[in-house]
């Protein structure tokens, strides 16, 4: 059996549900994340990826490079804003320490994934949470 860690780009909309597999992904021994991207869910862009900082910060876990997704539907809809139901940071107003930004990067994640997928020559499995 290969015990080698399995490598990951985890792209995420946290909130509470990403926020708990984000958690569990930090956490497993055998998961070494090489990026995060992030995508507009029950809040907008900003806020989700302030959202995945904030986790990596509370994980200590500064090494993950994050990169901004898109901020709206292909079609151009306006996203649904469910802050009435999942607090104004879409994370249940959780009142973790504002993040370091030092992780975040300013390539968008879409060519990050292509760049990283070339460079892992297949050996990099994309996780959709997003």
């Amino acid at each position: 059996m290969n015990n080698d860690p399995k490598s990951l780009i985890i792209d995420c909309d946290p909130g509470v549900d990403d926020a708990a597999a984000l958690f569990l992904a930090l956490s497993h021994k055998n998961v070494d994340i090489h990026a995060i991207t992030t995508i507009f869910g029950n809040v907008g862009l900003g806020q989700t990826t302030i959202n995945t900082l904030k986790i990596l910060e509370v994980a200590g876990r500064k090494d993950i490079p994050v990169f901004r997704g898109v901020e709206k539907t292909f079609d151009y809809r306006s996203p649904i804003n469910s802050k009435a139901v999942h607090g104004d940071d879409g994370f249940g107003n959780n009142f973790f320490p504002e993040p370091n930004m030092d992780q975040l990067m300013d390539q968008h994640a879409v060519l990050a994934t292509i760049e990283l997928a070339n460079k892992y020559e297949g050996a990099l499995t994309y996780v959709a949470l997003g």
